[in-house]
């Protein structure tokens, strides 16, 4: 039972490690991916001029096709324009609604005439004029309208009393009048519009309002993942706002950025993700990042002549300006401090330089009289040991002189000896190879004769055996080998053993019956006789060069003695 115990327990603690581990690689990932997607925000926010350059560009070319246009076509050139307006400059956009109104395509179509008050709603909403915006919502009448068009002012009076309830919010008033109307419009659109991803937005915002961020993300991934990119800045933003209610910083911060990135390259000047991610990048420590968002969140407020903006960023940013000012005064501080302490730092130095220098010098004249009384006695010592060398000197040359008179009269009685032998080796050799030269003349004498013999009885097939036999070859190369391990023999009888000698028992060279040296003895029986190079050895017994290397090599990593005392005994074997 404490062993079952025991084994869960290891089990579930290894479970656990696993877990942490994993949390911390997600996280860690999580953060990267964060600070990937703030620095692309950083990149965008330096070239939004760029941004702004197309936007304007794409508006330049809805212009020039309006004098040559319809009057509802005009309508909808101008409707283009006004989109591309709306959250870029707003005072152009309210221009092109006013153009609009004037058109008798809009003054007849009652649809029209809707759309173009709901769009001056909105506009009048982003200048900041909310009485003006929450006045013609209120005169609008959608009774027989269509569904669309229901549906589009549901929207509008939303996102009218919305903003309405968001800037006084700011105000701490405690009238939740306009939160209730913004809500009760959220439900008529859930109720009234169909199927579709501007419907699941709304569904999607009517969860977070709620506090059920969850039910929330889901819905939203789903747009992400079936949306165009330009419909997916919506659903970032809420999912930005359901993370808040969460509580996770780092995944409210990394859907505003993408929110923000979105938002810049798109040309969109009158926005909120931004000045919220400066708010949040101040809260996480970055303050540097929560100057510049809130910096460019005003900057573009400003061109829009977005006043609802301009306020909400006026509101928070002497908290981050004072943030940052403070932060400079901290970094002017510590680098106040690092330049004091690396002065005093250089003055300390020196000052030890100075102090090593003048020990140093000091050493330097001790070492130089040390060095002075050293001389003296190593000149002292030096006159002592060379009295005693001239005497070791006499007594060395006296006994030099003996031991050269006894080595004069060994050499002499040596060489007198070898000088006999070699004489003998001499003589026995000349005769054997003038006998062995003869024998070869008459052998090629007889196989000429033969070959002359075959040809003027024209055998030319006899004769080309006989030229294409190596037998005859072979014979004499046997006969030759025959001679010469036996004339080596003869000088040098005891070879095989004391060469042998010279091995390991387990290489042992034992030539086969029938012959006196095999190849291996013959290569060490042609050194013994002064032949040391290889070619001339590997020519002399018709064998390749590779061959006599590899049998050397062997014979000398067979030899208990290393390379230099194995040649030195070979040739002092008699």
């Amino acid at each position: 039972m404490q062993t079952n115990v025991t084994i869960i327990y290891i089990i579930m603690k290894h479970i656990i490690t696993i877990l942490l581990l994993s949390f911390a690689f997600l996280g860690n990932a999580r953060a990267q991916q964060l600070n990937t997607l703030l620095t692309e925000l950083d990149k965008v926010i330096q070239e939004k001029g760029k941004y702004h350059k197309l936007l304007q560009g794409r508006i330049d070319s809805l212009k020039q096709l309006v004098g040559t246009s319809s009057d509802e076509r005009q309508y909808a050139i101008y409707d283009q324009i006004y989109k591309c307006y709306n959250n870029y400059q707003v005072d152009s956009a309210f221009h092109y609604i006013q153009l609009m109104e004037r058109l008798d395509a809009v003054r007849r179509n009652k649809t029209l005439s809707l759309m173009v008050g709901m769009k001056k709603a909105i506009t009048f909403g982003i200048m900041g004029d909310f009485t003006s915006a929450i006045r013609i919502v209120d005169t609008i009448n959608v009774d027989n309208a269509s569904p669309e068009i229901r549906s589009e002012y549901f929207h509008t009076c939303r996102t009218v009393y919305g903003w309405y309830a968001e800037y006084i919010k700011d105000f701490h008033h405690d009238d939740n009048h306009y939160e209730q109307l913004t809500q009760s419009y959220r439900d008529s659109i859930l109720q009234f519009t169909g199927a579709g991803i501007r419907r699941d937005n709304v569904l999607a915002d009517n969860f977070i309002v709620k506090g059920e961020a969850d039910a929330a993300i889901d819905i939203l991934h789903d747009i992400i993942t079936k949306a165009k990119d330009e419909q997916k800045v919506y659903a970032y933003y809420n999912l930005a706002q359901c993370y808040k209610v969460k509580g996770d910083d780092e995944k409210h911060a990394l859907y505003l950025t993408l929110t923000a990135i979105s938002d810049i390259k798109n040309g969109v000047t009158e926005y909120v993700a931004l000045p919220e991610l400066a708010s949040l990048m101040l809260k996480m420590g970055d303050i540097d990042r929560a100057y510049t968002y809130l910096f460019c969140s005003m900057e573009d407020a400003h061109f829009c002549s977005a006043f609802l903006r301009t306020f909400e960023v006026n509101t928070i940013f002497p908290i981050i300006d004072k943030e940052y000012r403070e932060q400079e005064k901290r970094n002017q501080l510590f680098e106040h401090t690092i330049f004091t302490a690396v002065c005093a730092f250089a003055v300390i130095l020196i000052l030890a330089l100075f102090y090593l220098q003048k020990q140093m010098k000091r050493i330097h004249n001790i070492k130089e009289k040390l060095s002075e009384a050293n001389k003296s006695l190593a000149i002292a010592n030096s006159q002592l040991e060379e009295a005693n060398l001239q005497l070791e000197a006499a007594n060395s040359q006296l006994q030099d002189s003996n031991y050269q008179l006894d080595e004069n009269n060994d050499m002499l009685s040596k060489a007198n000896d070898i000088l006999q032998n070699t004489n003998k080796i001499k003589e026995e050799y000349i005769a054997h190879y003038l006998e062995l030269c003869r024998s070869y003349m008459d052998t090629f004498e007889n196989f000429r004769k033969s070959l002359l013999k075959l040809a003027k009885s024209n055998q030319q097939q006899e004769l080309m055996k006989l030229l294409k036999s190596d037998n005859v070859m072979e014979d004499e190369q046997k006969r030759f080998f025959a001679d010469f391990d036996k004339s080596f023999l003869s000088i040098h009888p005891h070879f095989i053993t004391e060469f042998n000698a010279l091995l390991n028992e387990d290489s042992q060279l034992i030539p086969k019956k029938g012959e006196l040296l095999n190849i291996e003895l013959r290569i060490f029986a042609l050194i013994r006789l002064g032949v040391d190079d290889s070619a001339m050895i590997a020519h002399f017994l018709n064998y390749s060069l590779p061959t006599i290397y590899n049998y050397r090599s062997r014979i000398r990593n067979a030899s208990i003695y290393d390379k230099d005392e194995f040649n030195r005994r070979l040739m002092e074997i008699s």
